[in-house]
């Protein structure tokens, strides 16, 4: 995962923390540009990559 390599030395609470604001960042830029298909495929991708990162924590 992106946060993983980049913030190594960041425990999993903290990445998970930083995923979720970049998250809800994203969710508010696509709210105010009206684009709910692009903001669908956003909250798509950003799910399987947080379903990715608890996998591979398990």
């Amino acid at each position: 995962m992106k946060f993983k390599g980049k913030y190594a030395d960041k425990d999993n609470q903290d990445l998970l923390a930083m995923a979720s604001l970049q998250f809800v960042a994203k969710l508010m830029e696509y709210e105010q540009q009206n684009s709910s298909d692009a903001l669908l495929k956003q909250v798509e991708t950003i799910c399987e990559d947080l379903d990715e990162f608890v996998k591979t924590q398990q």
